[in-house]
């Protein structure tokens, strides 16, 4: 009876490892796939646009953030249209790119932040997590970009504070290492012009970040009417990523909002229709989704 147990265990564990490896060998087979032109064809928002349009909207010199962590709630679909718009036109140009989680790819995995890692199209690059982002790291090599890095709890009050205006955080997170500029380097991994997001105050730092001007992010999914929902998005329940998102939107539109400086709020989205908590939707598709320019609209839900 033991032996008849452990044998059916053994079999069970095969087939979980099977089913396993065919999802994962099925996503390696598409994951480069996408529509940067992709619309849902029902009848829904002018606030739904494509990946291509969202791209277009994002001017030069321009400081843009977006959401995610490693591989989850990556904006798949701006990286890649904001990359090719890059490659044809030149434009946008001289970025501040700023990421909170680590989002690249290893130099591996497409559809990262690693995609806008294009000498003149990023020129700064702020993040809680570089290593993963092989792209920028290879253009600060070059001296070409300027890298920086931020303890990821301060870079959360900051982009929060800029909804109210605030424009600096003090705290005693990284006293006595290298972020303390009196021993170490700051925030400047490496920069052109010996700038520093972060500065020595008595028995406290002060850190800051630039003014956000396009937040990216990933919602689960939008309605017709392009609302955007913050649930459901690929982490836990209650999402931290959905958190981020919801911040970025709020510390881009503290800042005037699209309506009056030309702020941007961009929200990958958008599939086939479905019920979702009683609402009717437009459900995200993988890397198909249409963008929705979110200027009042967002909905966290957690």
């Amino acid at each position: 009876m033991i032996l008849a147990d452990r044998l059916e265990g053994v079999a069970v564990n095969l087939v979980d490892k099977a089913l396993l490896l065919g999802h994962v060998l099925a996503w390696r087979a598409r994951w480069d796939r996408r529509d940067l032109d992709y619309l849902p064809a029902e009848r829904i928002s002018d606030k739904f646009m494509t990946g291509r349009e969202a791209a277009s909207l994002i001017p030069d010199g321009a400081t843009v953030i977006s959401s995610g962590m490693a591989g989850n709630s990556r904006c798949s679909a701006f990286y890649w249209a904001i990359r090719e718009r890059y490659e044809a036109e030149g434009r946008p140009k001289g970025l501040t790119w700023i990421s909170v989680g680590g989002q690249g790819g290893r130099g591996r995995a497409p559809g990262t932040v690693e995609e806008v890692g294009r000498e003149g199209l990023v020129t700064r690059f702020i993040s809680g997590h570089v290593e993963t982002t092989k792209s920028m790291l290879a253009l600060a090599e070059k001296g070409c970009l300027d890298l920086h890095v931020l303890p990821q709890g301060e870079m959360t009050e900051l982009i929060e504070g800029q909804a109210r205006g605030i424009n600096c955080v003090r705290s005693r997170t990284g006293l006595d290492t290298f972020l303390d500029p009196r021993c170490g380097s700051g925030s400047a991994v490496f920069d052109r012009n010996g700038a520093n997001l972060v500065h020595a105050d008595a028995d406290e730092l002060v850190y800051e970040l630039p003014a956000i001007d396009v937040a990216l992010f990933c919602g689960a999914y939008a309605d017709p009417q392009g609302n955007v929902y913050l649930t459901d998005v690929h982490y836990h329940r209650k999402s931290r990523i959905g958190e981020r998102g919801a911040r970025q939107r709020r510390a881009c539109h503290g800042r005037g909002g699209r309506h009056d400086r030309g702020r941007s709020v961009l929200a990958e989205s958008a599939g086939r229709n479905a019920r979702r908590g009683g609402r009717e939707s437009v459900q995200r598709a993988d890397h198909h989704g249409a963008a929705v320019k979110t200027v009042e609209d967002v909905l966290p839900g957690w």
